[in-house]
């Protein structure tokens, strides 16, 4: 039963994010990312994975401070909760290199949020934390995560397209 419940706030994070990508407005899909990592946080908390836990926790905290409260200061808060994952991986670490791939997925989702404002360069650099995170869900036996990560890049892929290529397409005139 444990292990469904586990998978099941995995996929309930996954829907969401998954969804998030389709709003072309970049604070909107934020605000659902803060929803939906809050979920994957309780999923990792659930597995034990308390590195990739705690750095999304972290993650959270930045994605709210430095789109929704404090803009002004988001270099500041970027560089701030990097640091605080970096001594969240290492604490959780015990000699393990793959301790350390959160803090890289942190870092690709921290420029992602750095560039918010550039839609092109943010969703790229979601895209490329996603590919990380696909390889954590591997290495700590996150079937949503999996999932997640493959269904989040393909999002990305349809809302670049959605958003980006088809306003490019002329419309004919009736």
């Amino acid at each position: 039963m444990e292990f469904w419940l586990v998978q099941f706030v995995g996929f309930v994070a996954f829907s969401v994010s998954s969804c998030s990508y389709q709003f072309k407005d970049q604070k909107t899909m934020f605000g659902l990312r803060i929803f939906s990592d809050s979920l994957w946080s309780l999923h990792y908390f659930l597995l034990a994975a308390h590195a990739p836990a705690f750095t999304i926790m972290v993650a959270v905290l930045r994605a709210g401070l430095s789109i929704f409260m404090f803009p002004q200061h988001r270099l500041l808060i970027i560089t701030s909760s990097a640091i605080i994952v970096l001594f969240i991986c290492y604490f959780f670490s015990n000699g393990v290199w793959t301790s350390y791939l959160p803090l890289l997925g942190f870092t690709a989702f921290g420029f992602a949020l750095y560039f918010y404002e550039n839609y092109t360069i943010s969703r790229i650099l979601m895209a490329v934390g996603y590919f990380i995170w696909l390889n954590i869900g591997i290495l700590m036996s996150s079937y949503a995560e999996i999932i997640s990560s493959s269904i989040g890049c393909a999002s990305i892929a349809l809302g670049f397209y959605r958003h980006k290529m088809l306003k490019k397409t002329p419309q004919p005139h009736g």
